[in-house]
């Protein structure tokens, strides 16, 4: 085309192409830049001789970048100046999740977004990489079903955990992604973690980056370190502020400038014609195959709405709900949903008298082989006397029970049991079973049959507990149902099911029902048989259940985990101020980072040395007593005056404060719940 030749204005709006255009006209220059109020900023980037711009017509596209050139793209009744590649989507828009799990071109973390005064870091956060070994390329990986491996042992199929050498990759970059590790899930929330993980990688990126390199370039703190030209390895941002793109501009980060068509010439001198692209050239717009995830906002993009809905969606989708807070009654009412049938029927003593022994022990791996295993190691099964009615305030004289913490221990010892139910008391069930059901039943058969239906159960009910916010609808469960569900032998694949009309019978279909959002998931169905389970890649069967130094590491994480959701619950529960949904996630995030430790929220494994509560160190735990202590502030009840120790100065001070933290949680809890709260404990050695 020639360059001299002259076309009106409306014309290339029409058109499906990018025009690149220029004019000489210093009085269109003046008013041009006057319009915009950017002749600051024409110094940095136009140039003095020859005014480049590129127009992008109503129907959308990219703009390619042109040396000492700003672009100009005019879309929908809006023109933008800009000095990179890719234009920003503009319109409303319905935010959710794409088939790759991520947000589309409405993801911070994917594509240029508004500028936003509470979020401007987004600006720096690094484009996906050409170079496919450079160091963050992981985080713009995405799973294939390869990468979802099966696990074994399960009462259901279908569940997998993340591996290959693609996570790998992503396991290696500095931050925790022990639950994409630890805890089997189906595909679709497997895809979801690794995006969501990735979100939050690039999104600190993106901040370290913005505060140590851009912000006191663009704000002018350090006079003469403006750059020329523009970092195309950030995604940049749009923005209708001048003084957004004048920052920008001088710290070299791609920005869009959009304003009114008004003051635009109607005469162009056409220079070249190049292609227009479109977001789905880069990011997967697509939806999930088989049920799209929701929408989760819709609005124009600009403020902070958006932004917040895809952070508060992604937090909690993530995060551990609340598993007391919804109603049972739904329990006592037939349900359609998938149920399973096969061996999970309730099984008595009676039942169990078939004059075979299938619970031959296992014989003990401790180091001390000189002595037997005090519980899974006779060689035929011994019968005990009924045990006495279980006191759950004293420590249980089993050599199955981890050690205690024996501040907690006492603290829970004490609890005044006279005290008269306040009006907030409730019922509180167990999301994890008891570990106090483990303990001194009638039989080593028994005992047996109990731990392996646990570990055949573990996994679904991992997956179940830490399940996406929109599909999990587990309730917390009985003492008595969770005895229920762990006294059936997992190995017997007879297809009976208790009747519907007897008490066990119907316990036995609450419990089926609970199961219930594990089998809905995409792929996930009941095990037709099982030939073997599993403990942290041991594996176990009838003729060789665990040992005691394995029972007691199984233990070690029912005591944990119960505890974590009790405390989780009780927070929820006696808060004297009305909580918003932000302010929740908030303090289970907080709660989260305190009890971890090495691992997750749901603990998966024990660690290898004791921490957090147990640790040996005092200046560890006074960490973690400091924490929970500012958790309980905000609790009904007269706070103890040891809470007003800051900062223990001293052994004798955290003393004090460990105390004061113990009693106040363990007399909080039976106040509240009215029956002895489920503790940590040490890891066994």
């Amino acid at each position: 085309m020639d360059a001299k030749s002259t076309r009106s204005f409306d014309q290339y709006l029409l058109a499906p192409q990018v025009y690149v255009a220029s004019s000489h006209t210093s009085s269109f220059q003046n008013r041009f830049l006057s319009s915009l109020a950017l002749l600051s900023v024409s110094l940095a980037i136009f140039g003095f001789e020859k005014f480049w711009t590129v127009i992008l017509p109503r129907h959308g596209g990219d703009t390619y970048r042109l040396p000492h050139g700003v672009r100009l793209q005019v879309k929908d009744r809006r023109w933008r100046v800009c000095n990179v590649l890719w234009a920003p989507p503009l319109g409303t828009r319905e935010i959710h999740l794409r088939a790759d799990a991520r947000f589309g071109n409405d993801d911070f973390t994917r594509w240029p977004q508004a500028y936003n005064s509470v979020y401007p870091h987004f600006m720096a956060i690094p484009r996906k990489p050409i170079d496919p070994t450079h160091e963050l390329a992981p985080l713009w990986w995405t799973p294939m079903t390869i990468d979802h491996i099966p696990i074994s042992g399960s009462i259901v199929t279908g569940l997998s955990r993340l591996a290959g050498p693609s996570f790998n990759s992503l396991y290696h970059v500095k931050h925790s992604c022990l639950c994409l590790r630890d805890i089997a899930t189906p595909y679709k929330e497997m895809v979801f973690g690794v995006s969501e993980y990735q979100r939050f990688c690039l999104e600190l990126v993106g901040f370290i980056d913005y505060m140590s390199v851009f912000h006191d370039r663009m704000n002018d703190l350090v006079p003469g370190v403006g750059v020329d030209g523009v970092d195309d390895t950030r995604l940049g941002v749009f923005t209708y502020e001048a003084r957004v793109v004048q920052m920008c501009v001088v710290g070299g980060i791609p920005v869009w400038y959009l304003h009114s068509p008004e003051a635009l010439s109607p005469t162009i001198n056409v220079l070249a014609v190049a292609d227009c692209w479109s977001p789905s050239d880069f990011i997967v717009m697509d939806e999930w195959d088989d049920v799209p995830f929701p929408v989760i906002w819709k609005g124009d993009g600009f403020g902070v709405d958006s932004i917040r809905a895809i952070h508060n969606f992604t937090r909690t989708f993530t995060l551990i709900k609340n598993p007391f807070s919804a109603p049972t009654d739904h329990l006592l009412t037939p349900s359609s949903s998938a149920t399973i049938t096969w061996p999970l029927q309730e099984l008595t003593d009676d039942a169990r008298r078939r004059g075979k022994n299938r619970y031959a022990p296992y014989p003990s791996t401790s180091r001390d082989q000189s002595s037997p295993s005090p519980s899974l190691s006779s060689s035929k099964t011994v019968a005990r006397k009924p045990p006495p009615p279980r006191e759950k305030f004293k420590d249980p004289q089993s050599p199955l029970v981890p050690p205690p913490i024996f501040s907690w221990q006492k603290a829970l010892e004490n609890v005044d049991r006279s005290r008269r139910p306040s009006d907030a008391t409730a019922k509180l069930e167990y999301q994890f079973p008891d570990p106090g059901l483990f303990l001194n039943l009638q039989s080593d058969e028994k005992q047996a049959r109990f731990i392996l239906c646990w570990l055949a159960t573990r996994a679904a009910w991992l997956y179940q507990v830490s399940a996406p916010s929109d599909t999990k609808d587990a309730d917390a469960v009985s003492g008595q149902l969770w005895r229920t569900w762990l006294n059936q032998d997992i190995f017997d694949n007879s297809p009976q099911e208790p009747t519907s009309g007897t008490r066990s019978g119907r316990r036995f279909n609450k419990i089926n029902k609970i199961l219930g959002p594990c089998l809905r998931a995409k792929g996930v169905e009941a095990s037709p048989t099982i030939k073997s389970v599993f403990w942290q890649e041991l594996e176990f069967n009838s003729a060789s259940p665990p040992d005691v130094a394995v029972v007691r590491q199984v233990l070690w994480e029912l005591y944990e985990n119960n505890f974590r959701m009790e405390f989780l619950t009780l927070d929820r529960r006696t808060c004297q101020r009305r909580l918003t949904e932000s302010e929740q996630v908030e303090r289970v995030v907080y709660l989260s980072n305190l009890l971890a430790g090495p691992g997750s929220f749901i603990v998966t494994r024990p660690p290898d040395r004791d921490y957090g509560l147990a640790s040996a160190n005092w200046r560890e735990r006074t960490v973690v007593l400091a924490g929970l202590r500012d958790l309980m502030a905000d609790w009904r009840g007269n706070k103890p005056h040891a809470f007003g120790i800051r900062r223990p100065k001293s052994e004798v001070e955290w003393s004090l404060l460990e105390s004061a933290v113990a009693s106040f949680y363990t007399q909080s809890f039976f106040d509240t719940f009215r029956r002895a709260a489920i503790l940590p404990r040490k890891v066994p050695a």
